[in-house]
């Protein structure tokens, strides 16, 4: 399986992480809304981020297996055997 996202995509997604929290602090400051409304939101919202953290670290993890798969393929051999 080839991987289809550069370093600079990787960290894009990682940053989106925090920028999804910092946008949703922007908006309930400027909308004024109700403190239950503002924490459904938060906790969607930290669901959201933590989701685009698990796929960046899914990302990772597989850029790495196939970094160490085309180091090591004569290993590959002996195990699909």
């Amino acid at each position: 399986m080839e991987i289809l996202m550069t370093d600079d995509e990787l960290k894009a997604l990682e940053l989106s992480y925090e920028a999804t929290i910092e946008r949703a602090q922007q908006r309930e400051e400027e909308a004024g809304k109700t403190p239950r409304y503002r924490a459904e939101e938060r906790a969607w919202l930290h669901k959201r981020a933590n989701d685009h953290y698990a796929q960046a670290r899914d990302i990772r993890e597989r850029i790495r297996a196939a970094v160490l798969d085309r180091q090591c393929p004569e290993d590959q051999d002996e195990t699909s055997l």
